[in-house]
């Protein structure tokens, strides 16, 4: 009994360590690889997993989906932190792990319903004050 107690508190703990959202909840058919491929159905988007296209810039068109709860853009090679994320009303999750950020558009701030944000494997030398702003912010991994 003790076994499973600890073995369930480990489980609680690693969950809270890697706090991302689960994606499996949510249906293959809202879940989209490109924002070409999403043209067509825009509201009914909410998940972008454009992870490893070696994207220098982040796809100004993602501002056009206005359903988006996640967006992950890890492992690419954009540089800056485009604002064309920041107009997104229900984004809850960023992920720009492994990229080549260097710096963070003004406006951070608008992104009220952002709850994780993950920027670590970056070349970020500074973190706007905006961040202040995210009242919803539950998790930053910078490192």
């Amino acid at each position: 009994m003790k076994k499973i107690s600890v073995l369930m508190c480990l489980m609680v703990f690693v969950n809270l360590i890697f706090a991302q959202k689960d994606t499996s909840y949510y249906s293959p058919k809202i879940i989209h690889y490109s924002v070409a491929e999403a043209q067509n159905s825009k509201e009914k988007v909410i998940v972008f997993l454009i992870r490893g296209q070696n994207l220098l810039i982040m796809p100004n068109e993602i501002s056009d989906f206005k359903d988006l709860e996640m967006v992950n853009l890890m492992k690419n090679k954009i540089e800056v932190l485009s604002s064309s994320v920041y107009n997104l009303p229900k984004l809850q999750e960023l992920n720009m792990r492994e990229n080549n950020l260097k710096s963070i558009e003004k406006g951070m701030g608008k992104m009220k319903e952002l709850e994780f944000l993950f920027l670590e494997k970056n070349q970020l030398q500074e973190i706007p004050q905006e961040i202040k702003k995210l009242k919803k912010l539950e998790s930053i991994d910078l490192e």
